[in-house]
């Protein structure tokens, strides 16, 4: 399998894990962000509170000040990836 196969089967096992809690944007700029679908499980809803997923680097990122509940989101999601990273040997 070619690096490039890895890297596209990490992004499409990381989507199909996370499809049915967020909503994806495709901005064309290597990133995808997530916007979860349940807003009612927000403390406050902001427009701050989205995950960005950089389809390269297989990293997940959220402001500072986002909501909790984004914040644990992106910690499970940094394990799922480290699982997936070792799976695919990148």
């Amino acid at each position: 399998m070619t690096k490039k196969e890895k890297h596209q089967l990490i992004n499409r096992e990381f989507f199909t894990r996370y499809e049915n809690e967020f909503e994806m944007f495709d901005e064309g700029d290597g990133r995808i962000y997530l916007d979860i679908i349940n807003k009612s499980e927000l403390v406050k809803y902001q427009s701050d509170n989205y995950i960005e997923y950089h389809l390269s680097m297989h990293t997940v990122d959220c402001f500072n000040w986002a909501d909790d509940i984004i914040k644990d989101k992106v910690k499970e999601m940094e394990g799922f990836l480290d699982v997936l990273l070792t799976k695919h040997e990148l």
